[in-house]
């Protein structure tokens, strides 16, 4: 348990060892929401050490009980979201183009996630001409994807895009807003970061999220 107190304290900056103490021991959001667990893990996980998704605690906190069995969700980008959202949503397909990652993860999901591997040159193209509710952005050639998966949503269908927090998608920002899409951040703390980041929502009226 020292061990877990050094490390905390280094990563933070902390002089003060009852202060690390409480950060491991106490009831509060850094306990509750799996941070401390996921930090000493090196990965997401929730307080009982089921996978959890990189994205902000306040989001994933909006997304679980804004989706349910009947949503169809398609993801670029494979991982912990995938394992969380198919215990929770209909349906769930996930593209991936690492294969050690793919064989890794296929293992790991329920039977209403499909997770199909492609090739860097079919990333993009990879959602197919079927309409989702929503599409998650999370994966290689964001630019590309936003500007592809528009077509592939229902009439109240949703955009989720991670790291709205970098400048370097501003050209997908640019192309949702000119195509009527609206958006709403969620800012602050993720798993496994001590860093301020965001994930956000791009959403028309009448959407499936009752936005």
């Amino acid at each position: 348990m020292k061990k877990i107190i050094r490390k905390i304290f280094i990563a933070i900056g902390l002089k003060k060892p009852l202060l690390a103490y409480q950060l491991v021991f106490r009831k509060g959001f850094l306990t509750e929401y799996g941070f401390i667990r996921s930090w000493m893990q090196g990965f997401p996980v929730d307080k009982d050490g089921e996978y959890y998704p990189w994205w902000t605690y306040s989001f994933t906190n909006f997304i679980s009980s804004r989706v349910n069995a009947t949503t169809e969700i398609f993801e670029y980008g494979s991982g912990n979201s995938t394992i969380f959202l198919s215990k929770i949503v209909g349906n769930i397909v996930a593209v991936e183009h690492d294969k050690k990652w793919y064989e890794t993860l296929r293992l790991m999901l329920n039977k209403n996630a499909e997770l199909i591997l492609v090739s860097k040159d079919d990333y993009v193209n990879s959602i197919k001409d079927h309409k989702y509710d929503v599409v998650i952005i999370d994966g290689l050639y964001r630019n590309e994807c936003a500007f592809k998966c528009v077509y592939n949503l229902k009439e109240a269908g949703v955009i989720i895009f991670d790291d709205t927090d970098r400048s370097d998608y501003n050209p997908a920002y640019d192309y949702l807003r000119k195509n009527g899409f609206s958006r709403i951040d969620f800012t602050g703390l993720s798993p496994c970061s001590l860093n301020e980041n965001s994930t956000s929502i791009f959403y028309r009226e009448n959407n499936c999220l009752d936005i």
